[in-house]
């Protein structure tokens, strides 16, 4: 967890709770559901062939947890990439990179008083990347339609050819 570009990954149970066996401290940021055996049944994972043909069983752990913070951190590279046409356009740590994403746009584990640790959200990891779409009336272009915009319109009244509040180009 020491390494340089490495991400530290704690678990929690199923319920948003922290498991009993997960460390936390201040490298330990982001934490993914390990379950907790006794208590929720674990999490359903892949296991060796046995004798009776199962190839799935529960286990619980951050061998559970790490490989889903290891898959979101895959999408959110895929999205980047897709995005920008950049090959591995985010670094694992520092401004902007993937332990920040997941940080920023995780949810708050439950029984937790301080903000410091979160658990993994891909769905709003992945979304933090789609940049807001831009909607007509939008004249600034920061994805919202409010008074700045109104004040742009207002202030192009009359002819005014090429200005972006002449939504039908007619000058």
């Amino acid at each position: 967890a020491c390494y340089q570009n490495a991400i530290p990954v704690g678990a929690t149970r199923k319920d948003n709770t922290l498991a009993s066996y997960s460390n936390y401290n201040d490298v330990v940021q982001i934490f993914g559901v390990g379950g907790e055996f006794a208590i929720d049944g674990g999490i359903n994972s892949t296991v060796p062939f046995d004798i009776y043909g199962v190839y799935y069983g529960a286990s619980s752990g951050t061998s559970m947890s790490t490989p889903m913070v290891a898959a979101a951190a895959a999408m959110l590279q895929q999205t980047s990439q897709l995005l920008t046409g950049q090959p591995r356009s985010l670094p694992p740590k520092g401004e902007g990179g993937i332990e920040d994403i997941l940080f920023d746009y995780g949810d708050q584990i439950t029984g937790l008083d301080f903000n410091q640790w979160r658990r993994l959200n891909v769905g709003n990891a992945v979304l933090s990347l789609i940049p807001p779409p831009v909607c007509l009336g939008d004249i600034d272009g920061n994805g919202i339609v409010d008074t700045v915009d109104f004040l742009a319109l207002l202030g192009a009244w009359g002819p005014n050819p090429g200005h972006p509040a002449d939504f039908d180009n007619d000058g």
